[in-house]
């Protein structure tokens, strides 16, 4: 369990740094944490020992969610400020779900399913 601590305040160091802020970092963590809370829970409800390939695993599910995190907001900043340059009173509405789409259909692609 500190591998997993250490990754992911490594993770908020980062994303903190490339988005210039801690707020940003804290929010970001969101779906970083999720994925993996989720697989070690399915691992204790089903009484799945903790081994090296179920450790892999978590690596795995995490550099995913990191991955589309950072894709996710990247995406989000660019819509968010073409979006303010054209009607400043509309904000985050149109940005969001076009952010969305493009890790959504990112994912789909690396999973295989189309």
């Amino acid at each position: 369990m500190k591998s997993v601590t250490v990754a992911l305040a490594v993770i908020f160091v980062v994303m903190s740094l490339l988005f210039l802020s801690a707020k940003v970092g804290f929010i970001a963590m969101l779906p970083n944490i999720v994925p993996v809370m989720f697989f070690f829970g399915i691992l204790g409800w089903s009484n799945i020992m903790l081994n090296i390939g179920t450790s892999i695993i978590a690596a795995i599910a995490l550099g995913i969610a990191v991955d589309n995190t950072i894709h996710y907001m990247v995406r989000f900043n660019r819509e968010l400020q073409v979006t303010l340059r054209r009607a400043p009173l509309a904000r985050g509405r149109a940005s969001a779900p076009s952010a969305g789409r493009s890790c959504t259909r990112r994912s789909r692609s690396r999973s295989g399913s189309s």
